[in-house]
């Protein structure tokens, strides 16, 4: 999962939260992107993006700077270096004015 992480309290725990009522109790890595370069307006869905891209090309996930510890309130595990980016990522954004988007993007294995 390539979450939005937008180091907002209340908007992290929400999506948080959102992800654990969808995926249960599955052990799934989150990444987020911006704790590399911050959040980039209109730009950061593209780039957040092809940084996904890029983990999947590569087989090496992103892990999430700048964290000594998760806030209880949000019940996920952060991406970690050692983590795989398995074979496809669903990218998750959304707006202070309430506006949401999400992709799903599947690596393709020719043969």
């Amino acid at each position: 999962i390539h979450g939005c992480g937008k180091s907002e309290i209340e908007g992290d725990a929400s999506e948080a939260n959102g992800l654990r009522d969808a995926l249960g109790d599955a052990d799934v890595p989150v990444a987020a992107a911006k704790s590399y370069f911050g959040g980039l307006g209109a730009g950061s869905g593209s780039i957040e993006i092809i940084a996904s891209c890029l983990a999947l090309e590569n087989d090496r996930i992103f892990p999430v700077l700048n964290t000594r510890s998760v806030d209880p309130k949000c019940p996920i595990r952060l991406a970690q270096a050692s983590d795989s980016p398995g074979t496809a990522f669903a990218h998750l954004a959304y707006s202070s004015q309430g506006q949401a988007s999400g992709i799903v993007v599947r690596k393709l294995v020719s043969a």
